[in-house]
C-alpha cells in the first residue's frame, strides 16, 4: 500500500493539475491502471489510524483506504491535514455546504481517538461530488487531478433565434 504524507502548506494550489495515478505515474489517456478512469468516484473509508515521531513529537495519524476500479491504496493524514482541507473547501463552497466537522479533543484516549476516526469517515463520506472533484481533496486523498477546464477551452456555439444546433 501506498503512504503519502500531506501538507498543505507544500501544495501550489495555483499550479496546473496535472493527471497521476495513485502510484504517482503520469496518466495522459485519463485512465489509471486497472481500466478505472480518472473520473471514477472513489470508495473511501479511514479503517484505523497509527502512531507516527514527526519532528521529535508523537503524533497520530489516521489511514485512509482507497478504491477506485480494482486499484486500493491507502494515506495517512493528521488531524490537522483534515482541518486544513474542511477550511480551504469551506471558503470555497460556503460553511453552510460542509458537513459537520469533528472538534479538535481535549483529551486523546483511545475512546476519543475510536469516535474521532468515525467522525472523519463520515465527514468524508459525506463530501458532495463537487467536493470530492475539486484539486484540493484530490490532492489531500492522492487521486489524480481532473484536467483543468479553462475558459478558451469551453467555446460554446452560440445559435442564432430560428437556427437549431
Amino acid at each position: 500500500s501506498q503512504s503519502a504524507a500531506w501538507d498543505a502548506s507544500d501544495v501550489d494550489w495555483s499550479a496546473p493539475p496535472t493527471a497521476m495515478s495513485p502510484s504517482g505515474e503520469a496518466s495522459t489517456s485519463g485512465r489509471l491502471s486497472g481500466g478505472a478512469s480518472i473520473n471514477d468516484r472513489p470508495s473511501i473509508s479511514i479503517v484505523s489510524t497509527t502512531n507516527a515521531i514527526e519532528s521529535g513529537e508523537m503524533v497520530r495519524r489516521f489511514v485512509v483506504q482507497l478504491e477506485v476500479g480494482d486499484r486500493r491504496w491507502e494515506i495517512t493524514r493528521r488531524y490537522s491535514d483534515f482541518f486544513e482541507l474542511e477550511r480551504r473547501l469551506a471558503a470555497a463552497f460556503g460553511s453552510a455546504a460542509m458537513p459537520e466537522f469533528p472538534p479538535r479533543l481535549l483529551r486523546n484516549t483511545d475512546d476519543d481517538i475510536a469516535d474521532r476516526m468515525v467522525q472523519l469517515d463520515a465527514w468524508l463520506r459525506a463530501l458532495t461530488p463537487p467536493m470530492l472533484e475539486h484539486r484540493w481533496v484530490r490532492t489531500f486523498l492522492g487521486l489524480p487531478l481532473l484536467p483543468s477546464v479553462n475558459a478558451s477551452s469551453l467555446y460554446i456555439y452560440h445559435s442564432s433565434p430560428g437556427r437549431s444546433i
